[in-house]
């Protein structure tokens, strides 16, 4: 680990992936599937994205069996997803010019590898942390911390677009970026007090070349040294 080593890391759907489309309709198949009375909660699952599959089952008392239902229809669906337009370009650019990064997903490991498989992004992403790594999800700071440790950074960023990414990258010392395209919207982001909020995809590159330069050039203690 070296205290000039700045991690800059992801949350996958919502942030990255176009995915609420194929979520929103995998949830409501898998609903139906499992027994699910009157409409399908989509809402509620949209409210609680960032939480592995499994907790959002338990936090709203989804009918038993649905984990393994939604898993299905949503694979089933992965040829769907899309990264938003201007992702590609963006990690292009902070891959030349040396940035290590990661994900830090909800998503089971399976479907995550199909989708940055489909997508492209196993090209610019070193590490990729899940569920399936035993570790407790987000909004916990494990995964993130994980993340940061396997890619050797004393710092890190965390871009995502749920309440739960900004909560997990801050009880990680990370620096968060609440990006407001996803599914939680501004108002329940800004309630959690992200240290940056941006509406506009296009003002992500430049805010984290920006905080990049300075954390790299900071005398601060590192938080992961």
């Amino acid at each position: 680990m070296t205290d000039r080593v700045v991690a800059i890391l992801f949350d996958l759907d919502g942030t990255l992936l176009d995915s609420e489309a194929v979520a929103t309709a995998a949830f409501v198949e898998a609903y139906e599937q499992a027994g699910g009375v009157g409409t399908a909660p989509t809402s509620d699952f949209l409210g609680l994205a960032g939480h592995p599959f499994p907790e959002i089952c338990r936090l709203l008392g989804l009918p038993a069996g649905m984990d393994g239902f939604f898993v299905q229809a949503a694979s089933r669906r992965s040829g769907s997803l899309r990264l938003f337009p201007w992702v590609d370009s963006m990690l292009e650019t902070l891959t030349a010019r040396g940035a290590r990064l990661g994900i830090v997903t909800g998503k089971d490991r399976a479907r995550t590898r199909e989708a940055l498989r489909l997508t492209g992004l196993d090209r610019h992403v070193e590490t990729v942390i899940t569920p399936d790594d035993g570790l407790p999800g987000k909004p916990a700071a494990a995964p993130v911390l994980e993340a940061a440790r396997q890619l050797g950074a004393a710092r890190a960023i965390f871009v995502g677009d749920s309440p739960a990414d900004v909560l997990a990258g801050r009880a990680a010392g990370a620096v968060t970026i609440a990006c407001t395209w996803g599914a939680a919207g501004a108002e329940r982001l800004f309630e959690v007090g992200p240290d940056h909020l941006i509406s506009d995809p296009h003002d992500l590159l430049p805010l984290l070349q920006k905080i990049a330069s300075t954390l790299i050039t900071s005398d601060d203690p590192p938080p992961y040294g």
